[in-house]
């Protein structure tokens, strides 16, 4: 909840670091996937919108949200 706290405060980046850091140390949580997915479409950084994406798809390929 830091990472999204800090996202909510307008430290958009320090967010995102936070959520890099968790991704790096646990890459099958769902929840910082989709923060970095989302972040990574509104940055339109193409190079990691995949890998987030697999990872929430992989994780729960029933929800309709993805």
């Amino acid at each position: 909840m830091y990472g999204k706290s800090l996202i909510d405060s307008k430290q958009r980046s320090a967010g995102i670091k936070v959520f890099e850091k968790c991704f790096s140390i646990d890459k099958s949580n769902i929840y910082v996937a989709y923060q970095l997915f989302i972040n990574a479409v509104k940055r339109k950084d193409y190079d990691n919108i995949l890998e987030y994406f697999d990872v929430m798809y992989e994780q729960d390929p029933e929800n309709k949200r993805y």
